[in-house]
């Protein structure tokens, strides 16, 4: 059937909301994967049309033929806005229309070129995903052009509600219930125990801890193999990592890319016990989240609560996982394996009030009992996918939605 850019039928107002969010539609990173799965969930919705000047790629999408024809009329349309957007000196949006305005750290543009965007006062809303927690006085003064500030988690919302930022709500991101779910293993008799680490390379995301944790691991166990999945547009950014004393310096392919097995080796792990996965689609990672026997998160800092680890709960894997940041609304004892030791951390004149350092030895610990008990380990991965069936896409979006009406 070919694609239809039929729109779904009127609410009983009689005309869809035009809804414009200023991040991308992808299946390969954070704001892309939270826009997609949006557009899909509100495809069909009789009050929103949701729209996306930025990153419409079809390759970035990877969709089914059916969600490429759900969302037809969002893409043609979204195509159409970009292409008067680029036609003006200054973009100034449709009358009636409701800016979403993603934003990170210091409360900036999360996208380039989103500054150019004009739209009248209590136009627009901002979501906040940030993790330093210095907000300088342009942050703050920024912050005062939206009646509403939409986070990722509940320590986005306290610290800006500290700062006494204007109205502030916390809306959790979702998890695709229908691709990530737990399933047999495919390789049953499989001779490696696989520990599973995800998330752009880079100093918060704590792959330093990681590979030494792993070092000594696998020093007791022939059959510890690390996947991981670190790739990203953005390889630069591990560069931080190598502040690290203990840590090696990255190692990089001919095409730039970090080389993970080459950085392994240096840092004396032998390169055939560590797999790198490369860049994978996001529904591309649900069938390797179901042959992984467990993931450790012992990320220093993050402004949401990590889409990685929320999939990988939703698959049934056993995750260990920092008691920080925005990790403390994952982090429920009766479904994760809690780092419960969390020093201070410095980075920079980056602020790093509520960031954590995990414990090497806590996170060997932490690894040593799944191995010792995997039976007691998928108990508590079972306990984590049934909390993860309320934090789904159509929730969550469901959610969001009745946040922004009252704004429309």
């Amino acid at each position: 059937m070919p694609a239809s850019d039929k729109s779904p039928p009127l609410s009983k107002s009689g005309a869809r909301k035009t809804l414009i969010c200023t991040w991308p539609m992808s299946n390969f990173h954070g704001w892309g994967i939270y826009g997609l799965n949006l557009a899909l969930h509100w495809a069909n919705d009789p009050d929103l049309l949701p729209l996306f000047p930025y990153g419409i790629e079809e390759s970035q999408r990877m969709l089914t033929p059916e969600e490429t024809q759900m969302l037809a009329h969002i893409v043609n349309s979204s195509k159409d806005l970009q292409q008067r957007c680029s036609e003006k000196p200054t973009r100034v949006l449709p009358s009636k229309a409701l800016l979403l305005q993603a934003l990170g750290n210091q409360l900036s543009f999360a996208q380039e070129s989103a500054d150019k965007f004009e739209f009248p006062e209590h136009q627009g809303l901002g979501v906040v995903f940030l993790e330093n927690t210095k907000l300088n006085a342009a942050a703050l003064e920024r912050g005062k052009r939206w009646p509403l500030l939409i986070t990722g988690s509940t320590w986005n919302q306290a610290l800006l509600e500290s700062y006494q930022q204007a109205q502030v709500k916390t809306v959790f991101q979702g998890v695709d219930t229908k691709i990530f779910y737990p399933g047999p293993k495919q390789d049953q008799k499989r001779k490696h125990f696989r520990i599973f680490s995800g998330g752009k390379l880079e100093y918060r995301k704590g792959q330093d801890l990681v590979l030494l944790a792993f070092r000594h691991f696998a020093q007791r166990h022939a059959d510890a193999q690390l996947i991981t999945a670190w790739q990203s547009p953005w390889p630069h950014l591990g560069r931080a990592l190598e502040t690290n004393p203990e840590i090696a310096a990255l190692r990089f392919k001919n095409d730039q890319t970090v080389n993970v097995e080459a950085w392994a080796e240096a840092n004396d792990i032998p390169g055939d016990r560590v797999v790198d996965l490369g860049r994978v689609a996001n529904r591309d990672m649900a069938e390797v989240m179901r042959n992984i026997d467990v993931a450790i998160f012992p990320n220093r800092a993050e402004g949401g609560t990590n889409l990685v680890a929320m999939e990988c709960m939703a698959s049934g894997v056993p995750v260990i996982i920092s008691e920080n940041t925005g990790h403390l609304d994952l982090a429920k004892p009766e479904c994760v394996f809690g780092l419960k030791t969390q020093g201070p951390v410095s980075f920079g004149d980056v602020g790093t009030e509520g960031w954590g350092e995990s414990s090497v030895d806590e996170m060997i610990a932490a690894l040593e009992k799944v191995y010792q008990d995997q039976d007691a380990a998928w108990v508590l991965g079972q306990k984590a996918h049934h909390m993860m069936q309320d934090w789904s896409w159509q929730q969550q979006s469901s959610i969001l939605k009745q946040t922004i009406m009252p704004y429309l």
